[in-house]
């Protein structure tokens, strides 16, 4: 829902929002350590495509497209590059 900005002191020059999130029920299981460098690493050159950083034959067997960019992927994406890396 949006906040008008009257009911800030000093009213700001925007609307302000109001988000709710909610966790996660199931989180899964990986050393975030590790997970955390890996997703780092990926995002320190977001515009290069996955192929230039990760072999091609891993992506495809996680259904990925090579010519994507780090910043189209999802958690899951994520998810299974890591648990495939990890493993090869």
């Amino acid at each position: 829902m949006s906040v008008p900005a009257r009911f800030f002191s000093p009213p700001p020059k925007v609307t302000s929002a109001v988000v709710k999130m909610t966790p996660k029920k199931s989180i899964p299981q990986v050393d975030r350590i590790k997970f955390k460098n890996f997703v780092s690493g990926l995002f320190s050159q977001k515009r290069k495509m996955l192929r230039k950083k990760i072999d091609e034959n891993i992506l495809l067997k996680c259904g990925i497209d090579p010519k994507l960019r780090v910043e189209d992927l999802k958690l899951e994406d994520f998810l299974c590059l890591f648990e495939a890396q990890q493993q090869s």
